[in-house]
């Protein structure tokens, strides 16, 4: 029986694989390991949804728009959102500055293009708190 840290497990170690190629991220059509990201996220979602957990509507979001946070890599180990989301070719790790100014994290003097998290997990329920202030997620 699947519980939350095997989901959550489950996301770490594939968006950890997918940013292990970035080149891939990018191109088109998309590879393999974005199908079954956004795979993984439905049924993550179906799950939440039926254990009564508002982190369902998230995930839900993260799949309708592509998004998923930068794995910095293995030196820095965190996880990032960039604030370049408004263009039409924004990547994954974009959010429409809207968004991204309402992120929590990141107080003065640290880099003014991207907010880091020290987990993806971290990064994702930031990216949560934002959408729920801008009231952009269905319930």
């Amino acid at each position: 029986m699947p519980d939350s840290e095997s989901f959550e497990s489950a996301l770490d170690e594939l968006l950890r694989q997918i940013w292990a190629r970035p080149r891939e991220v990018y191109g088109e059509p998309a590879p393999e390991l974005l199908r079954r990201l956004t795979e993984l996220r439905q049924v993550y979602a179906d799950w939440l949804e039926e254990h009564g957990d508002p982190l369902a509507s998230l995930q839900r979001w993260l799949v309708r728009e592509r998004k998923f946070p930068r794995y910095a890599g293995e030196r820095q180990d965190t996880w990032d959102w960039w604030r370049f989301g408004d263009g039409p070719d924004s990547k994954p790790e974009d959010l429409p500055l809207v968004i991204w100014q309402r992120l929590p994290g990141n107080p003065a003097g640290t880099p003014a293009n991207y907010k880091e998290y020290d987990s993806r997990p971290a990064a994702e329920r930031a990216l949560f708190k934002a959408l729920l202030l801008l009231d952009q997620l269905d319930a």
